[in-house]
C-alpha cells in the first residue's frame, strides 16, 4: 500500500482519512472445512471467557472469583472511563468475534501469502480435519475444530514444547498469525489498553495536504501496474514524511 500527496492544501487537522482495504478475493482461498479448523485454532490462542459454564467449544469456563479478578484487573489497567460492559465484551471476544478478522485471513491467504506457504497451511488443515492427521498431529482421534478449547489449549501447549521441529513451527507460525490479526480488527482492545485511534493531545495542522492510498495487492497480470509521479521515496518514517511535505509543497506529485 502506498501514500500519494498532491500540493491541494487540506485543513482535517489530525483526524485520519479512512483507509480502504484491499477487497477480498473473489475466490473464497479455504472451504468451509478449513475456515473451521483455522477459526478453532485462532479461538484456543484468543479464547472467550465466561463466568458460567458456557459452550465448551466456543468458551473457555473460569470459576467466579477467577473471572471477578481478571474483570478488576482489567478495570484498573483501563481506567475508569472503561465501561464494564467494555470489560464484559472484551472477555468474552474470541478472535473470530467479528467479520474483520476472518476477511483479513483472506486477504493474507489472497494476496500476502506466497503459494509455498499457503499450501503448507492447507495441507494442515486438511489434516486436522480428518481422524488420522488429528491423531497423528494432536493426540486424538476427534478433528481439532470439535475439541473444546480446553483440549485444543493442551494441543497447542504440547505443540509449543515438542521436540519435533515442524510441530514447535507450526505452533509459533498459527499463534502469532492469530494473535496479529486479532489486535489489528479487535473492537474492545484499544478501548481496553486507552490507546486512541486519533492521537488526543495533537495539534491541528494549520498546512496539510491531501493524500490518498493505492492498494498495490499481488496480482497475476501480464502487464505491470503503472503510476505516473514525479519523486518516489521510501520509508514514510520522520525523514520521509518531511520530505514529502516539502516536496508536495513545492507543487510536486509524491509516491512515499
Amino acid at each position: 500500500m502506498a501514500a500519494v500527496t498532491s500540493n491541494t492544501g487540506d485543513t482535517t487537522g489530525t483526524n485520519p482519512p479512512p483507509i480502504p482495504l484491499p477487497p477480498n478475493p473473489e475466490q473464497d482461498p479455504l472451504t468451509a472445512e478449513q475456515w473451521s479448523i483455522l477459526a478453532a485454532i485462532a479461538d484456543t490462542v484468543v479464547p472467550s471467557f465466561t463466568s458460567s459454564m458456557g459452550n465448551r467449544l466456543l468458551q473457555h469456563p473460569l470459576r467466579t472469583e477467577v473471572y471477578d479478578t481478571a474483570r478488576n484487573r482489567i478495570a484498573q489497567i483501563a481506567g475508569a472511563s472503561t465501561g464494564s460492559d467494555v470489560i464484559t465484551t472484551y472477555l468474552g471476544e474470541s478472535a473470530t468475534s467479528t467479520p474483520e478478522f476472518r476477511n483479513a485471513i483472506s486477504r493474507l491467504l489472497g494476496y500476502g501469502m506466497d503459494e509455498t506457504s499457503r499450501s503448507g497451511l492447507l495441507t494442515i488443515l486438511n489434516a486436522l480435519n480428518t481422524r488420522a492427521g488429528a491423531l497423528l498431529l494432536t493426540g486424538y482421534v476427534t478433528p481439532l475444530d470439535c475439541l473444546p478449547v480446553a483440549d485444543r489449549e493442551k494441543v497447542l501447549q504440547n505443540w509449543a514444547s515438542s521436540r519435533i521441529p515442524i510441530l514447535r513451527d507450526l505452533y509459533r507460525s498459527l499463534t502469532t498469525l492469530s494473535m496479529i490479526l486479532w489486535i489489528r480488527t479487535s473492537p474492545t482492545l484499544g478501548l481496553v489498553l486507552g490507546y486512541p485511534r486519533v492521537p488526543i493531545h495533537g495539534t491541528p495542522s494549520k498546512d496539510s495536504y491531501a493524500f490518498r492510498f493505492l492498494q498495490i495487492p499481488r496480482t497475476i497480470a501480464a502487464e505491470p501496474m503503472v503510476i505516473e509521479t514525479d519523486v518516489v521515496i521510501v520509508g514514510s518514517g520522520c525523514g520521509g514524511a518531511v520530505a514529502a511535505k516539502t516536496l508536495a509543497e513545492a507543487g510536486l506529485r509524491v509516491l512515499v
